[in-house]
């Protein structure tokens, strides 16, 4: 087997950040989804497709009435609401001025109120407490940049976001995942700086093993937005850690602190 060595100049240049048009997929083949909007309202989501252990994360300013429905609601394995959950009711939402979630078990229900974001942005709110837009570099008045609300539910399971709807009006009206979604920015892309280019952040063995030589906690994550090697310390020096059983194919290394790198391992 052969590992390449990335390249530190595509740390942040060889992913897309911005993708904007309605049916648009980051991972097609990944398990979670991302809705976020500043408004709140109604959210229904249909289920029409069979997707295994789906997760499903929502972000708005004011409460959300959260529906899961379909024939496949059923795969469904988290939701998790963050965000200010304001109880202005302008969506005629109706009902307790609150975030709730219906159609799915109890147990698989977290809400959040304004948790801490995952990464630092100076366009962004600090907690996550609204997403309205998919630009990059652009003061959000207050909200989320799209890449804080990617990070955040990508730190909270450690998956790859199948797309991300982000609007700024009420929701209304049925949203079916097979209607993908807007927005891609921050997919596996969160590092707002360049990793410093005097030093390397990855070595590769001749073999079958990954040195990491940054500190950190991290991810590994496929092509299809599986996590298949994680580390959770923040461990100092070089790391090893045995490739040996990952097949050939593409994959980001995704450090907690929004660091990533694309890799090739080829045999």
């Amino acid at each position: 087997m052969k590992l390449l060595a990335p390249v530190t100049s595509l740390v942040l240049a060889a992913i897309p950040f911005i993708l904007r048009a309605q049916g648009v997929w980051c991972y097609p083949q990944a398990r979670l989804v991302i809705f976020s909007n500043y408004d709140g309202g109604r959210l229904t989501i249909n289920v029409d497709e069979d997707i295994p252990d789906l997760h499903i994360g929502v972000v708005s300013y004011e409460f959300a009435r959260i529906g899961i429905t379909g024939p496949y609601a059923g795969n469904v394995a988290a939701v998790h609401y963050a965000g200010y959950d304001g109880d202005s009711d302008h969506c005629n939402t109706g009902g307790v001025l609150t975030t709730s979630v219906l159609g799915v078990p109890p147990s698989i229900v977290s809400i959040n109120f304004a948790p801490p974001a995952s990464i630092g942005d100076s366009f962004g709110w600090p907690s996550i407490i609204c997403g309205y837009s998919c630009e990059e570099g652009q003061d959000q008045g207050g909200c989320n940049t799209a890449q804080q609300v990617t990070a955040y539910f990508q730190s909270l399971w450690g998956l790859a976001p199948r797309f991300h709807r982000t609007q700024y009006d009420c929701w209304e009206g049925d949203w079916f995942i097979s209607q993908g979604g807007n927005c891609c920015a921050g997919a596996l892309s969160t590092g707002l700086d360049p990793v410093n280019a005097s030093r390397s952040p990855l070595a590769w063995s001749s073999g079958d093993q990954l040195l990491v030589n940054e500190p950190g906690a991290f991810q590994l994550i496929d092509a299809l937005g599986r996590v298949v090697l994680r580390d959770g310390s923040a461990a100092v020096g070089s790391r090893s850690y045995s490739t040996a059983m990952l097949p050939a194919g593409t994959y980001n290394l995704l450090f907690d602190d929004g660091r990533v790198m694309r890799m090739a391992l080829q045999r």
